[in-house]
């Protein structure tokens, strides 16, 4: 399966990822889903695996761009690229295990001029945890609700006035509340199965 499959990092997954290097100690403190992962006997295998795992999976070939939750309003498909290669370079290689222990924080918002784990972070944030976000691109990490519940001057990622043009369709997840939603070259599949809500897939 393997080789046929294309899979994407969400948040729970660099999570994971993070309590990996900890002490059991700590590891017992998780919750009992990312436990029975640190600590089960092949879990180097399977988070070495996990950690080589992509942010952002692109097919031009069928026309499609993958990723777990959002995309700066700017960014193109090209630049969306660009800034997942900078984080997966960090995640492949030797100082993961510092990126990891950088990488929590709702700040700052992304910017092209931050450099270092500001930079890393604010990446990671639009990948893995935006729903909301002002024009410029500020994330509201606290509006979860459905469009339609977030404050005056906040839309949703994929509406933002003025965002890129982007020349691939889209899928992602993460949104739960939003459900199944289609529309703007988008398709959000996060039906809730997790919340006892149904398993969505698309037949490209």
């Amino acid at each position: 399966v393997r080789e046929h499959t294309a899979t994407v990092l969400r948040n729970h997954d660099l999570a994971l990822l993070a309590i990996g290097p900890r002490s059991e100690e700590e590891q017992r403190k998780v919750n009992p889903d990312l436990q029975r992962i640190v600590l089960a006997e092949d879990r180097d295998v399977l988070l070495d695996w996990l950690r080589m795992q992509k942010l952002v999976h692109v097919d031009r070939e069928l026309g499609w761009m993958m990723f777990h939750a959002g995309l700066a309003p700017k960014w193109t498909v090209a630049l969306a690229e660009k800034h997942a290669r900078e984080v997966e370079q960090q995640l492949h290689g030797n100082g993961y295990r510092k990126l990891l222990r950088n990488m929590y924080g709702d700040k700052p918002a992304w910017s092209p001029g931050l450099s270092g784990y500001d930079r890393s972070r604010a990446i990671i944030n639009i990948f893995t945890r935006m729903r909301y976000c002002s024009p410029r691109g500020r994330i509201a990490f606290e509006h979860k609700g459905g469009p339609g519940s977030q404050p005056a001057g906040l839309y949703p990622w994929y509406e933002v006035p003025g965002r890129a043009q982007r020349d691939l369709k889209i899928v992602c997840g993460h949104w739960s509340t939003l459900g199944l939603m289609i529309g703007h070259g988008v398709h959000a599949i996060d039906t809730g199965a997790v919340w006892g809500g149904k398993l969505t897939a698309l037949h490209l």
